[in-house]
């Protein structure tokens, strides 16, 4: 019978191990190439900069490309610095024309001014025509390596093609037909140039390419538009409508992975990168800058607190259900926050019709929510009271304001937290800036200032 692990493999563990703890240079070698360059990459966020060199002299070229590949940009841009100018150049050659040049631009123009002179004409040249382009445009995260074919040209040279760039191209499901213009006239499978026999010619097999981009459309139109039509590589054009590249439906898979994080660390106002050897001082550092900013606006709350001196000490009793109104208020408008934000993503309001409609049904939601949690919230003030003396003479009162108060703040949290990512988006702001701890500080705000008015206005 088969025993089953207890404990799954900590495979980037194993091989800080082995690197660290085994001598022998062939075995360690031996040892590494059992393991994905995934697991490396992962185990070098263990590793100091001196580790990672040696770990070099362990890989063949082709691995050391695939390890770099996984890692941040940003980690694998240090690592390389630290390295020989003759290895960083190595590595770099053997990574993918897209994910060399985000480790270029992020480690600098004096690495790249460094690196690139030394790197083989042909790919240094596909590195220079990408690095034209915006990282977050179709041109920036395209691959120019890739397979073309001819029209004319008879099937059986097309296969000889193809074998003979198969190794050094990492895409080759899709190919691409291009006239002596680089126009690009249609795509072949691979399945498709496979099954083909000679004499049929490239443009008898071929199919029309019914969706394609340009270098400076935004990244996103690009991973939107590779989801709807399910297409496994969007062919690029440059602005001369040439066949500039393609980006791949793996791509939009990395895409949508790093975007999801990035809006999520930006929801929670915390760093986008991760650094695991970040000190303690520097992490406080650099999470301070936000929790000062959110500090000042709550000393605004308490200065409008201090407002209402006069009604909180005539009504000791309402201190108690501010928590209640201020935490349901913040609950409803990070839900409308997160739903407009997935809408906008998915191009579900980008008309002025989508978005009153969408307004009005979070108004709608916000209404029929606040009118059963305030409904809810009343009973359970008044029976709260029914238990103390803080309130007496007016409990009925009170539970009606703490009922229309946790209404109104449910109405108006639905419309702040649908309508502000709308706003920002109109004045060209990423809408995950109106991230979770600003939204709920300024919903607070409202919140206790309709309550306290209430209060005063029917109380005090």
């Amino acid at each position: 019978m088969k025993k089953t692990r207890l404990f799954k493999r900590n495979k980037p563990l194993e091989v800080y191990e082995l690197l660290t703890q085994e001598t022998r240079h062939n075995a360690v070698a031996s040892k590494l190439e059992k393991y994905h360059a995934y697991d490396i990459a992962e185990a070098i966020e263990m590793m100091t900069e001196d580790d990672v060199s040696r770990l070099l002299s362990y890989l063949n070229t082709d691995k050391q490309g695939a390890v770099f590949a996984y890692l941040d940009p940003k980690s694998a841009a240090r690592l390389l610095r630290h390295v020989d100018d003759d290895l960083a150049v190595q590595v770099l050659e053997a990574m993918e024309p897209d994910d060399a040049v985000d480790l270029i631009q992020s480690a600098g123009k004096a690495a790249a001014i460094a690196w690139l002179p030394n790197m083989d004409d042909i790919k240094r040249s596909h590195l220079k025509q990408l690095m034209k382009h915006g990282k977050a445009t179709a041109g920036g995260e395209m691959n120019n390596r890739i397979i073309t074919l001819k029209p004319t040209d008879d099937v059986k040279t097309a296969m000889k093609t193809l074998i003979t760039e198969a190794s050094r191209i990492e895409y080759i499901d899709t190919l691409f037909v291009l006239d002596s213009d680089k126009r690009l006239l249609g795509t072949v499978s691979l399945q498709t140039l496979i099954a083909a026999r000679s004499p049929l010619r490239v443009k008898q097999i071929m199919k029309p390419a019914h969706e394609v981009m340009h270098v400076d459309n935004p990244l996103e139109d690009v991973v939107r538009t590779i989801q709807k039509y399910d297409i496994m590589a969007l062919p690029i054009l440059d602005k001369d409508d040439c066949f500039a590249g393609v980006v791949t439906m793996h791509d939009t898979l990395d895409v949508i992975d790093r975007t999801s994080r990035d809006d999520y660390a930006r929801l929670a106002a915390v760093p986008i990168a991760i650094d695991r050897k970040e000190s303690i001082v520097k992490a406080a550092r650099r999470r301070l800058p936000w929790l000062l900013g959110l500090l000042a606006l709550n000393a605004i709350i308490a200065v409008m607190i201090f407002q209402f001196v006069d009604t909180v000490e005539a009504a000791l009793a309402l201190v108690m259900f501010q928590p209640l109104i201020v935490a349901l208020a913040g609950v409803v408008a990070t839900q409308s926050l997160a739903l407009t934000v997935l809408k906008r993503a998915k191009e579900s309001i980008h008309r002025r019709l989508d978005v009153t409609r969408h307004l009005i049904r979070e108004w709608a939601v916000g209404t029929l929510s606040g009118i059963v949690l305030g409904a809810l919230a009343g009973i359970i003030a008044y029976g709260m009271l029914q238990l103390t003396d803080m309130a007496v003479g007016f409990e009925g009162t009170l539970a009606l304001v703490v009922g229309g108060s946790v209404l109104a703040a449910l109405v108006i949290g639905a419309l702040i937290g649908s309508g502000l990512p709308l706003i920002l988006h109109m004045i060209k702001v990423d809408p995950t800036r109106a991230n979770g701890p600003l939204l709920t500080t300024f919903n607070d705000f409202v919140a206790l200032a309709i309550y306290l008015m209430l209060v005063t206005i029917f109380i005090v």
